[in-house]
């Protein structure tokens, strides 16, 4: 579904020539090619769609965050963090607080891959913090299962108990498979 609206907004927007929507529905398939596992030529297109100047700097960011997580996952570990500090650094400055979850957990785990548990957990907090004291779970879907990581692996097993059951409460009965699955996930 997400696929074929998205291909319609393209087609919307090459026919009224509305080039800055055209960019921000690329960069948004392309993160849900991340999502899905369509990840033939992803780098290739990520990388190119975080370049261009005449994209909006949230847009360039999102694809820099698909960039990372594909360096994440391929084992480039230090060129990772590189894009996805600058990403969650970027969106801080822009105070758009929603995005910046998902580059604070790939940022988390990359942290524990290399054993810095104090690191997970400073990047995670913050973060964390803005959901629970916001009541916005359906944010926490990759957040929340980093966070917990993060709080086991510093031995602060309480909290990390505490944060499914409040995942949970604050879902509710809420159809949103995507922080379901990732409240299952903690």
């Amino acid at each position: 579904v997400a696929r074929q609206r998205l291909e319609r907004a393209l087609a919307l927007a090459g026919r009224h020539q509305y080039l800055r929507l055209q960019s921000v529905v690329l960069i948004t398939r392309a993160h849900l090619d991340w999502f899905t596992g369509a990840w033939g030529g992803l780098a290739e297109r990520a990388a190119a769609l975080a370049s261009p100047e005449d994209i909006l700097p949230l847009a360039r960011l999102e694809a820099l965050l698909v960039t990372g997580l594909l360096e994440a996952a391929a084992g480039a570990r230090a060129q990772a963090a590189e894009h996805l500090d600058s990403v969650l650094s970027g969106q801080r400055r822009s105070g758009v607080l929603a995005d910046s979850m998902e580059a604070a957990a790939a940022l988390s785990r990359l942290a524990l891959a290399d054993g810095c548990v104090s690191e997970a957990l400073e990047v995670t907090g913050e973060p964390a913090d803005i959901v629970a004291r916001k009541g916005t779970w359906v944010w926490a879907t990759d957040l929340g299962p980093a966070r917990v990581a993060a709080l086991a692996s510093a031995g602060r097993i309480g909290e990390a108990r505490k944060l499914p059951v409040s995942f949970a409460r604050g879902l509710g009965g809420r159809d949103a498979p995507g922080p379901r699955a990732g409240m299952a996930t903690c």
